[in-house]
């Protein structure tokens, strides 16, 4: 990931769909012991840590990111948001990802409030507290899709009626 990555200076889109990544933390601790060496990283294991270190160092480029089909969760969104806060995502693709939760959702908008284009289909933990608050927070969404979230009701669905630019549900 880091060569691939440091060959390509003005990435401005990141997919990473159906890779196998580890975002819990214990895992970079055991793979990578007494050492945060960010030059390397290990055959056998991709961890967010470099993910992470990736998006920050570029943070000024990057608008849009894509995370289908992985085991991103509600606490690696969180870490995500609060340690690349520069990032200024237009782009956010989440579909099928069984453990995003609300909270790292909820997280995540609070600083990435520029996305026109987010997609969240198939991502079953998420309730109408998460849509309540992408429909009062993301003005500029153009795109929103939600399909097959099961935990979604009317109570919040009704609200996207105060998404202004939203073209695509």
């Amino acid at each position: 990931f880091n060569r691939i990555t440091q060959a390509m200076p003005n990435l401005s889109s990141l997919d990473l769909s159906g890779n196998t990544i580890s975002f819990h933390k214990g895992l970079h601790k055991k793979f990578y012991p007494g050492s945060h060496d960010e030059e390397c990283g290990s055959k056998t294991v991709f961890t967010s840590f470099f993910i992470q270190k990736f998006l920050q160092q570029r943070a000024s480029k990057i608008k849009e990111l894509t995370f289908n089909s992985t085991l991103i969760d509600g606490n690696a969104l969180q870490t995500l948001a609060e340690n690349c806060t520069e990032m200024q995502l237009e782009k956010l693709f989440l579909k099928s990802c069984d453990q995003l939760t609300n909270d790292g959702i909820i997280s995540f908008i609070d600083v990435q409030r520029n996305l026109q284009v987010l997609d969240l289909s198939l991502s079953v933990r998420l309730t109408d507290l998460a849509l309540m608050h992408i429909c009062e927070c993301l003005k500029n969404l153009k795109v929103l899709k939600v399909r097959r979230c099961r935990a979604l009701t009317d109570i919040s669905v009704k609200l996207i009626v105060d998404l202004p630019q939203l073209e695509v549900l």
